[in-house]
């Protein structure tokens, strides 16, 4: 008997299978291992809401447990198994990438028979239709730590009704009589943003839906008469409204429907990285100050240039060691960021043409030319130990230093800074960190390396910020109060 359920209403709000829930009458794809069909199987989400599961049943040689995949050589991926169960005559359910762990037998009167429970790894969990259907609406799930994002428009939930959740401005919501339908729920939950031809939905999931510890984000594709993006863009999109709204969501799987707002498919997916409570419960940093009332004329003209520059600028990577920064422990987190940084300067450089590309040969004619020159200056100052510093980069001036591609950069962008600049000196913290130990550091020294960091976060949000060609003001995370400055102003130095 397969227990499981995917008719709640509340699959509009969050994701189609309610945790934890059993199968049985399963079929292997591959053959990876040799389990019978009426093995058990139960799937819960853990306390970091991570996919587990574990399985139980009958063998018939202690063998068949073991993986016929291929031979398991330390180091090397495992292709694991798909195990599929019928829901009904037109539902399936896999469970994807599948290995068994450390297998306990009862061995029973046969010595090869008996009962084994193990533990079952598994990557997601998809669940499909068997039609011709083609998906018309795409709900995104994530979970993160934005728990009090104030959102502009308006959803009334009438859980009588199908499709139970209608959305002012974007839908028809059915007059509410109390004494037909006196359950209905009104909230502030949802903005519109748009991006090109698709409208994109940003609403906040209910917290009866939602683990105690976290907030939820869906983001909804929902045009009808117009194919919803691929993944590779629904990816891009979390990421933008990731830095945003200054949390990362992390995605835990999606809802396909078809026009009609009938159920063609789901997956489900652990969230990325360990301690997941924590990242739901860290502080968000948006860089821009999205105010008691959110404009979604300004986030999605942002929108637009994220998604016209993310692939030049590899925004992804970029975005990525911004949030594993944000994570570390203080003084580990300055090099990561400044990694990301570092990246989006020489992506900068690259696609303004900012550095010359020298031919060989304008090398070769460089280098002829100076060559007279250059020994006449090592013969002045071979007693100097800077001698073979100034003979190198004579020989070779077509090779920039990090610092002089930044100040390229910089100056591209219209950003001016000096040395006493609290931004170059977030920058030189990060090589203090790169190259030394913060463990005998006292109290006040921590205090001004976390106020640092935080200017380092700062500078990364605005430098993003410029690229995207905003104009608008930027959020201070150093300065106490975190103060609204105008993108052409520095942090003020104390």
């Amino acid at each position: 008997m397969t227990a499981i359920q995917i008719d709640n209403m509340d699959n509009f709000d969050w994701e189609l299978l309610r945790f934890p829930f059993e199968l049985t009458d399963i079929t292997l794809k591959y053959g990876y291992y040799r389990l019978r069909s009426d093995s058990k199987i139960k799937i819960w989400r853990n306390s970091d809401f991570k996919l587990n599961g574990t399985i139980s049943g009958f063998f018939y040689d202690k063998k068949d447990l073991e993986y016929l995949g291929g031979n398991i050589e330390k180091g090397s991926f495992i292709k694991g198994e798909v195990i599929e169960c019928k829901l009904d005559s037109i539902l399936l359910i896999q469970l994807r990438e599948c290995l068994i762990h450390k297998p306990k037998c009862r061995i029973g009167r046969n010595v090869k028979e008996g009962f084994f429970e193990a533990d079952l790894s598994l990557d997601s969990i998809v669940i499909t239709q068997n039609t011709s259907k083609t998906s018309s609406i795409i709900i995104d799930w994530h979970i993160c730590s934005l728990k009090n994002l104030n959102l502009p428009r308006f959803t009334t939930r009438l859980p009588k009704l199908f499709p139970f959740k209608f959305r002012e401005d974007f839908e028809e919501v059915p007059k509410v009589n109390a004494g037909v339908n006196s359950e209905y729920i009104h909230s502030r939950d949802y903005l519109n943003l748009w991006l090109g031809e698709y409208q994109v939905i940003i609403q906040k999931t209910p917290i009866k839906l939602l683990p105690d510890w976290a907030s939820g984000i869906a983001i909804e594709y929902n045009d009808r008469n117009k194919k919803p993006p691929n993944t590779e863009t629904r990816k891009a999109v979390s990421e933008f409204v990731s830095f945003i709204f200054g949390s990362h969501l992390l995605n835990i799987g999606s809802t396909h429907f078809d026009e009609n707002k009938n159920i063609l498919g789901s997956f489900s997916y652990s969230p990325w990285g360990y301690d997941v409570k924590s990242k739901c419960n860290n502080l968000p940093l948006p860089p821009i100050d999205n105010g008691s009332l959110i404009n979604e004329t300004i986030i999605s003209n942002l929108l637009k240039q994220y998604m016209d520059k993310h692939l030049n600028y590899d925004f992804s990577d970029i975005l990525w060691k911004l949030w594993i920064g944000k994570e570390q422990y203080l003084g580990t987190n300055l090099p990561i960021l400044s990694s990301g940084l570092e990246s989006l300067v020489d992506r900068h450089i690259e696609l303004k043409g900012l550095v010359k590309k020298y031919k060989k040969s304008e090398k070769t004619r460089y280098r002829k030319m100076v060559k007279s020159d250059i020994e006449s200056v090592s013969s002045k100052i071979k007693e100097y130990p800077f001698l073979k510093f100034i003979v190198d980069k004579l020989n070779n001036p077509f090779s920039y230093s990090i610092r002089e591609k930044m100040n390229l950069f910089l100056e591209d962008l219209g950003i001016v800074l000096d040395d006493e600049s609290i931004e170059s000196k977030a920058i030189r913290a990060r090589n203090k960190m790169a190259h030394s130990s913060n463990s005998n550091f006292n109290d006040v020294e921590i205090i001004k390396l976390k106020r640092l960091s935080n200017a380092y976060i700062t500078f990364y949000h605005r430098i993003i910020l410029r690229i995207l060609e905003y104009d608008g003001g930027y959020v201070d995370y150093y300065s106490y109060g975190y103060p609204i400055r105008l993108m052409g102003e520095n942090i003020n130095s104390e």
